[in-house]
């Protein structure tokens, strides 16, 4: 065979995708995401802005934020992208204006 087969502890571990509801379609509408499992959970948040007139969006808890991103004026098809880590039972919410399409 070419490929090494990964050691039974990481065939173990499998990771199960979520798609989050938040942030939703539109950063005008603040929203909320809960962490209800019983392990911890990396987020990953891919965004591009769709805004012709300026954009931004900030997902946090309490004091800590977790992902922010500003764009001013046309900046349209800007991307990035942000990663956390959730602690179980923990939750954050996001905010914003303009149209920044996310995927996470």
């Amino acid at each position: 065979g070419c490929c090494l087969s990964p050691p039974d502890s990481l065939q173990s571990r499998a990771v199960n995708w979520k798609k989050l509801s938040c942030p939703g379609g539109s950063m005008d509408d603040p929203c909320v995401y809960q962490n209800t499992g019983k392990a911890d959970m990396a987020v990953t948040l891919f965004f591009q802005v769709e805004d012709n007139s300026g954009a931004s969006f900030t997902c946090s808890s309490g004091s800590t934020t977790f992902c922010s991103r500003s764009w001013l004026g046309n900046q349209t098809g800007s991307a990035g992208d942000c990663f956390f880590l959730l602690p179980a039972g923990e939750s954050y919410s996001c905010n914003g204006r303009g149209t920044v399409n996310v995927i996470g």
